[in-house]
């Protein structure tokens, strides 16, 4: 199984600076920071900007909509990560961790990114070195990823 860290590319020099890709801030209280993967090889629709539409709902765009058109230059980018370098863990046994994701939860009336598949989903406790990870990274050209 493949594990890739969607990101932006305009983020990979940082990464690369520091050495690690960092983990998360929080997003709701009681979260855990973490950083995450996806078994998404294409793309993961939960590693976009959230966008709430007219009805309500919360979805997240398609990465060429997303960074291609509606933000210039920001290109999608993807690390892939060498598994057993860190210890993953799978988003149902990280959500049963998470008091706050239960009121959250509640709050989106129960639901999650339109387009994402949670089984795709994992995570790292700990701020990943990039040694840990499979270069080259990539970046999404012409729907398709190529070496950076």
């Amino acid at each position: 199984m493949q594990f890739w860290h969607y990101t932006k590319m305009i983020a990979v020099p940082k990464i690369l600076r520091d050495g690690e890709i960092k983990r998360t801030v929080t997003y709701f209280q009681g979260d855990r920071p973490c950083v995450w993967f996806s078994t998404n090889e294409n793309w993961d629709n939960g590693a976009g900007t959230l966008v709430q539409c007219d009805i309500g709902d919360i979805v997240s765009c398609d990465p060429v909509l997303l960074f291609g058109f509606g933000y210039g230059a920001i290109i999608p980018a993807r690390i892939r990560l060498n598994p057993d370098a860190v210890k993953l863990i799978t988003w149902a046994e990280h959500q049963q961790t998470l008091p706050g994701w239960v009121a959250m939860r509640k709050e989106l009336g129960g639901r999650l990114i339109v387009g994402a598949n949670t089984a795709e989903w994992w995570v790292c406790y700990e701020d990943v070195p990039i040694k840990s990870c499979l270069l080259p990274i990539e970046k999404r050209v012409d729907g398709k990823w190529v070496a950076n």
